[in-house]
């Protein structure tokens, strides 16, 4: 059976989505099946993401420019490719941005 993952950037959550047989978990990265460095990498990423949060008027939320903004997008990509490649066949990596586009099957 394939396992599906997404990785998904969301305010104040982990940036890793599993589909399972009762519908989607956020999870970790340590939670995967990968090296350590990557787990790093994604958590990186996710507060990268997470720092562009305004709590305090969540509308004024996300990255200062459309370049940090597709900066952050293709690092994403980057490691949506590295996490397929550690997962092996077994997994589909699925890879968003909220208001970057559709959805992409990495996998």
């Amino acid at each position: 059976m394939v396992k599906v993952v997404r990785l998904a950037p969301e305010y104040e959550c982990d940036p890793l989505w599993l589909s399972t047989q009762s519908g989607v978990e956020n999870i970790p990265a340590c939670h995967l099946p990968i090296d350590a460095a990557l787990v790093d990498e994604v958590q990186k990423w996710g507060a990268e993401y997470e720092a562009t949060y305004v709590p305090e008027d969540p509308l004024a939320s996300g990255f200062s420019t459309p370049r940090e903004e597709s900066d952050f997008v293709e690092r994403g990509r980057d490691i949506a490719h590295r996490l397929a490649e550690e997962l092996g066949s077994t997994w589909c990596v699925y890879f968003s941005v909220p208001g970057a586009g559709p959805r992409e099957k990495i996998t």
